[in-house]
């Protein structure tokens, strides 16, 4: 998993994303049912908000063989995210956004991206997911490669 990130060049990915959304004000007073509707516009809408922790967990179950989690908080009008990765119930591989980037090897701080309306809000979510799809993809040709189907034809 941790070739799978540095060959998307996720830390990169994430340092660039996190110095474009840095605004001056910060949107604080979202509405979560909202902000939960938005999720769904990119194809989650079974994610789930935990009041009690700030956070939405964003639900993706469609393949078996790949468990790929995503949890956010928007906290402050920051975007904290948290990548949760398994192949067959094994290599385990999750963190909070910038610590997955110092286990790749990215030693500098990364501030939490951030916005101050949902329109940018909309935006970084875009982005967000579109990575988290390459890396669900990613891992999913990653399942493929190592397994190997042989199939016999009886005639």
């Amino acid at each position: 998993m941790k070739k799978v990130l540095e060959e998307l060049d996720f830390a990169d990915w994430y340092k660039e994303l996190s110095a474009a959304h840095q605004p001056a004000e910060r949107f604080a007073n979202y509405d979560t049912d909202e902000v939960r509707e938005m999720i769904a516009e990119f194809g989650y809408p079974r994610t789930t908000y935990i009041p009690a922790a700030l956070f939405y967990i964003v639900v993706d179950t469609e393949d078996e063989d790949v468990d790929a989690g995503l949890s956010m908080s928007l906290k402050d009008g920051q975007l904290e995210l948290v990548l949760n990765l398994s192949v067959g119930g094994k290599h385990r591989f999750s963190g909070a956004f910038p610590l997955v980037c110092e286990k790749l090897g990215y030693k500098e701080p990364i501030e939490k991206p951030a916005f101050s309306n949902y329109k940018e809000l909309y935006a970084l979510l875009k982005k967000v997911f579109a990575m988290y799809e390459r890396v669900k993809l990613s891992m999913t040709g990653l399942t493929a490669k190592n397994t190997t189907m042989l199939s016999f034809v009886k005639e």
